[in-house]
């Protein structure tokens, strides 16, 4: 399993307008700045300032998610009433190894 730095992982906004979202933890020395745009242009490689938000919580997520994950194919993927071989099992067991690939 890949390590990562463990969550839970939070939203940041500095405190000017102009300020790039980010992702930290409890952990100091991890950050990540998600960037998009402030201007109503079509923004840093298209962009938006909507689109760079949802990003960033989408990031901040991403520890829960994987949990959640890893947790519903360990309690239900062997279940008689969700198949293995199910098409929404093979795909949660594709994206847990997705996130944990080295």
């Amino acid at each position: 399993m890949t390590r990562h730095t463990p969550g839970p992982w939070f939203v940041f906004k500095g405190d000017s307008e102009t300020d790039r979202p980010g992702i930290n933890s409890e952990d100091p020395s991890f950050s990540i700045v998600v960037y998009g745009t402030d201007d109503d242009d079509a923004g840093v490689n298209g962009r938006t300032v909507e689109e760079r938000d949802a990003n960033a919580r989408l990031l901040a997520a991403a520890p829960d998610l994987l949990a959640a994950l890893r947790d519903l194919i360990n309690e239900f993927g062997g279940s008689v009433s969700v198949s293995p071989e199910s098409p929404r099992a093979i795909a949660a067991r594709a994206a847990l190894a997705k996130a944990e690939a080295a």
